[in-house]
């Protein structure tokens, strides 16, 4: 059995539709004919399974949004007060660990004072602002600055407390006090506060009445009238940072600035994002809460302030140990607290799911469709081009005796048996 018998044999069995036309053409001519068409198709059929191939590289995706509804866990508060200082105590110590915050804070006040005009002295360049927007920003960039100097220590003593920032507080409907706020610190705005660090709690219904509520003493002046807080800002009151489990506060970049005198409202939309891992990207699930806020005036002239049962009652209008009336109680409210509201204004929430768009199953379809296209060929036909390439192996190794194989029973009438054997 010679190597010409072996793929004239191949020919009569195979389903490649192309290589009969070859193999029995009449002429020469038409053979060179068949080959260059074969060819042809062949490079083109290379060009689409390449292109197939690299778009599947690129693994492309869409975003599928659904519209869901359920139990939402609620995420994690951050809470600075504008104010990062207690200027009461760096008074105390103004000519030793706190004097340049000290002789900054007096200046600052002053350029604050004389409605953003040029002060004297001027020993942190506030006068180098442009304008009242400039000179504030080189006022936050200064305490920064001189904070950044201090130890560990003695900002512990200078940062607010939360048992002194915390009058009043509540998660839905439940009493709550300042042992359930954790401290951090801020480079800019000192020690903050967080609630629902361990993320464990969850609120079962939607609306302003449910959720975090609490009121907070900013504490700019005492009820003297006394400045006991250093100022950072030319306004004073509270930023809040709502974030998922595991998210960075960046209170500078997220932070929502909520004002004295004002009942901030904060309503949540949760919006839950599936991305797809490797080899797709480096994107992992996350969870987006998007906020809108209102404001109101807090508290109104006719609202009496009272404190938690778990605090003192020293700054409780309806006892005014501390104040000339309960107006004039109200009124150090309005400009020294912040009342804000945190809650989920629906639990209905948006799910966007990143999903492939071309997988492998449609890559192999597409192939498939392009091999049939061009060729004839299918996945039978390749499997009988691996078996052709095994035989010609064997063929290579064995030689003749395959013809024992071909021909067992030695029928003479067969003309590729006949042949090989006197081949």
């Amino acid at each position: 059995m010679s190597l010409q018998l072996l793929l004239f044999d191949f020919v009569d069995w195979s389903s490649a539709s192309g290589i009969p036309q070859i193999a029995y053409a009449v002429s020469t001519l038409f053979r060179l004919a068949w080959i260059v068409i074969c060819l042809v198709l062949f490079a083109v059929l290379l060009y689409q399974s390449a292109s197939i191939f690299l778009k599947f590289l690129t693994y492309p995706s869409a975003i599928v949004t659904s519209l869901n509804y359920g139990s939402i866990p609620f995420p994690v508060i951050y809470i600075c007060n504008s104010n990062p200082l207690r200027l009461d105590y760096i008074d105390q110590y103004k000519t030793t660990d706190f004097k340049d915050l000290y002789n900054w804070a007096n200046q600052y006040s002053a350029m604050l004072s004389s409605n953003w005009g040029d002060v004297s002295p001027d020993d942190y360049g506030i006068n180098n602002g442009l304008d009242r927007y400039d000179k504030t920003l080189r006022g936050r960039e200064t305490i920064v600055l001189l904070m950044a100097q201090l130890t560990t220590t003695q900002l512990d003593k200078a940062a607010n407390k939360a048992s002194a920032f915390i009058r009043n507080c509540n998660f839905n409907n439940a009493e709550c006090n300042s042992n359930n706020f954790t401290s951090y610190y801020d480079a800019t705005y000192g020690a903050c506060f967080i609630f629902n660090i361990d993320e464990r709690r969850e609120t079962q219904r939607a609306g302003s009445n449910y959720g975090f509520h609490f009121l907070m003493v900013v504490n700019q002046v005492d009820p003297k009238g006394n400045r006991i807080f250093l100022p950072v800002t030319d306004s004073a009151g509270v930023y809040i940072s709502i974030q998922p489990k595991g998210g960075d506060p960046a209170m500078e970049t997220f932070g929502i600035g909520a004002p004295v005198g004002q009942n901030t409202q904060i309503g949540m939309t949760y919006t839950k994002i599936s991305r797809l891992k490797k080899p797709y990207g480096d994107c992992v699930d996350e969870t987006s809460i998007s906020t809108t806020f209102t404001l109101a005036r807090a508290p109104s002239n006719y609202y009496t302030v009272m404190n938690s049962k778990y605090e003192l009652t020293s700054y409780n209008c309806y006892s005014t140990q501390n104040f000339a009336s309960v107006n004039a109680c109200i009124a150090w409210y309005q400009q020294n607290s912040v009342v804000v509201s945190v809650y989920f204004e629906t639990f209905d929430y948006l799910s966007l799911d990143e999903t492939a768009t071309y997988t492998m199953s449609t890559m192999l379809n597409e192939f498939g469709g392009q091999l049939g296209l061009w060729t004839g060929f299918s996945v039978i036909t390749v499997t009988e081009f691996v078996c052709l390439f095994v035989m010609t192996c064997l063929y290579a190794c064995v030689g003749r005796s395959v013809v024992r194989k071909v021909n067992p029973e030695n029928i003479d009438d067969d003309w590729r048996t006949v042949e090989g054997a006197t081949g």
